[in-house]
């Protein structure tokens, strides 16, 4: 895989810190790719640089005390943000 090459992700945290998390996903030439507000958190579907996975992984724990999650995705097939009617409560 290419070191520019995307990955999808989503990345979840409360409502409050994603100002900060979009602004550190566009510093690293993210795409976001689709946003979801379940109850007090927030979902974004993001391509994040390969090359910028491991950094980002790091700075979401560090900045947020595990309060923020990232989980990486299959190139492929919907998610959740993508088909919202799948039957995930979030819970």
């Amino acid at each position: 895989m290419n070191h520019n090459d995307m990955v999808r992700c989503e990345v979840s945290m409360p409502a409050d810190f994603v100002g900060d998390v979009m602004a550190e996903l566009f510093r690293i030439g993210s795409a976001i790719q689709g946003m979801r507000h379940e109850e007090s958190r927030t979902l974004i579907m993001v391509g994040i640089p390969y090359g910028s996975v491991i950094l980002f992984e790091k700075w979401l724990a560090k900045a947020f005390c595990g309060d923020a999650t990232s989980t990486l995705l299959p190139m492929g097939g919907n998610s959740a943000i993508e088909s919202p009617s799948n039957g995930n409560s979030g819970a």
